[in-house]
């Protein structure tokens, strides 16, 4: 019996709660000229599933319960991003995200950077890497 390996619909999945996009609008607009991407826009955690993910680089807005959901995978071939703003670096899910199954942290403001070590890899980025991250991220898949 023969399996063939399914490649990817989505460059990107872009996994939000809803109507908490607006941060990543103008982002996404620009990717979308060049990427192909899913976005997964959800209200309750029990609406996210490991299966619906399609993209080949996974961008979690926001470290909270969604990206809590997406680290709890260790996903092979595909790279995880998690992107985070002031309010998550004190939030509960700080510590319940498994940052050994994120590729990258990007912050919005690289003062915060000193107060988030979650691990010895290097995760970190700033928020005018966004663009080139996933870009790069993209490409080496």
């Amino acid at each position: 019996m023969f399996f063939i390996k399914k490649i990817p619909d989505y460059d990107i999945t872009f996994i939000c709660a809803k109507d908490h996009e607006h941060f990543a609008e103008p982002i996404l607009d620009r990717l979308g000229k060049k990427y192909k991407i899913q976005h997964l826009l959800m209200v309750h955690k029990r609406d996210y599933w490991h299966f619906k993910v399609k993209g080949r680089v996974i961008w979690c807005e926001w470290a909270n319960k969604f990206a809590h959901q997406v680290s709890q995978r260790k996903w092979q071939d595909r790279r995880v991003i998690v992107r985070l703003h002031r309010y998550e670096i004190d939030s509960v899910f700080m510590k319940l995200i498994n940052w050994e199954n994120i590729d990258n942290a990007i912050f919005v403001n690289s003062n915060f950077e000193n107060k988030f070590n979650p691990s010895p890899k290097d995760l970190f980025a700033t928020y005018w890497l966004l663009y080139g991250c996933l870009s790069s991220l993209i490409n080496r898949l």
